[in-house]
């Protein structure tokens, strides 16, 4: 399968410190929609045999550079391969338009880890698992609904995203009309973008640090719908100028009530 030539940074780009316990280099792989993913990947060090590997992604819009690297450097500390993975349309990854999501290619994504990792040398293809965190864990649990390969899968979250496509936080939009009005306001939003020429980001803040600070501190703000939420692991890295996190598209509300979408 051909891999589209994708730009790696080869220099150590994390926002967490780089372990003296493991191994890193980059690795990319193809899902099966043709789109290369690009994964940090981390072994233990000295590590002989084949061992258990684990898959990481998420929050939903994050790159791996952020909480996804942190949690399969340390999982990698603890005995594992590990792989953190930017999905399509994100960070290294491959695909357009950029910053796009969808529930569908998103579930391949994690399918296209596992399918790495049984290949590689280094796992022991009976014993993988997959991290879904934040808006990702839902992702992981469709996943694990569907790959018979998956041994084990942890859905670090509190966040159910088709719930609160659907109905809004805390439920504030629960009703017909409500999401009648988003869906049309989704579909207005189509045709003002071909009006454009461009799509519309929904989400992200204003940056005021510098970018040389914001690779190494500060707080990923999520603005979406009114709602601000901080997580405290963003950087700016990977393509998205002027912000602080990487937003999605406002097409990306497909996952509202869509057939396949992810629920937890």
């Amino acid at each position: 399968m051909k891999k589209e030539e994708l730009k790696l940074t080869q220099e150590w780009d994390k926002t967490f410190p780089k372990s003296e316990k493991v191994d890193h280099c980059k690795v990319t792989f193809v899902n099966r929609y043709g789109i290369t993913l690009a994964a940090d990947m981390y072994v233990p060090k000295g590590a002989e045999g084949k061992l258990p590997a684990i898959a990481v992604c998420g929050p939903f819009g994050a790159v791996k550079e952020q909480c996804s690297g942190l949690y399969a450097q340390t999982m990698a500390e603890r005995g594992f391969v590990t792989i953190a993975f930017d999905p399509s349309f994100t960070g290294e990854s491959g695909g357009n338009v950029r910053f796009m999501a969808s529930p569908d290619i998103n579930t391949e994504d994690f399918m296209a880890a596992v399918d790495f990792l049984s290949l590689c040398d280094k796992v022991d293809p009976e014993r993988i698992g997959i991290i879904g965190i934040c808006g990702w864990g839902g992702m992981a649990l469709n996943t694990a609904a569907l790959d018979t390969r998956i041994k084990a899968t942890v859905a670090s979250t509190m966040y159910d995203m088709t719930r609160v496509n659907a109905k809004g936080y805390f439920d504030s939009e629960d009703s017909e009309e409500a999401r009648y009005q988003k869906r049309a306001a989704m579909c207005a939003q189509r045709l003002a973008d071909l009006k454009a020429g461009e799509y519309t980001l929904g989400g992200g803040v204003v940056d005021p640090r510098s970018a040389c600070d914001a690779r190494r501190q500060g707080s990923l703000l999520l603005l979406w719908q009114g709602c601000l939420c901080r997580y405290g692991e963003g950087q700016q890295v990977h393509g998205q100028q002027g912000t602080a996190d990487h937003p999605r598209l406002l097409q990306s509300g497909t996952y509202q009530g869509k057939p396949g979408s992810v629920r937890l």
